[in-house]
């Protein structure tokens, strides 16, 4: 997919998530990783790594003005999308890391009560 999300960002698009529901948003994060622009729901989780106008866009499901005004200065404010894709993929490098996961990871199973690790 980094492929794909280079093509979509060189190419002056974004990702637009429209999901109601979304725990962590994977496509979002892999998307924001290759510093394609991104454009999502606040929906659940989103807002761990989705900064307004900082690392993506985010819009009310309910109000869809709102969110073609955010697409259209995605795609027609360069300067804007190039500081967002560039701030997106600093801010998953740095909270996102394999480290930062496992330790995480580890954390949970200790807190179900898993101690053996």
């Amino acid at each position: 997919m980094p492929e794909y999300y280079s093509i979509i960002r060189d190419s002056g698009g974004f990702l637009c998530s429209t999901s109601k529901v979304e725990g962590f948003g994977y496509a979002v994060v892999e998307a924001m990783s290759c510093r394609c622009p991104v454009l999502t729901t606040d929906s659940d989780g989103i807002r761990s790594f989705v900064l307004h106008n900082y690392t993506g866009k985010i819009y009310s499901i309910e109000d869809l003005k709102s969110a073609l005004e955010e697409a259209n200065s995605l795609l027609t404010n360069r300067a804007l999308r190039q500081q967002i894709g560039l701030n997106a993929q600093q801010y998953i490098h740095a909270h996102f890391t394999p480290r930062k996961y496992a330790k995480n990871f580890i954390n949970m199973l200790r807190d179900l009560g898993i101690h053996n690790i």
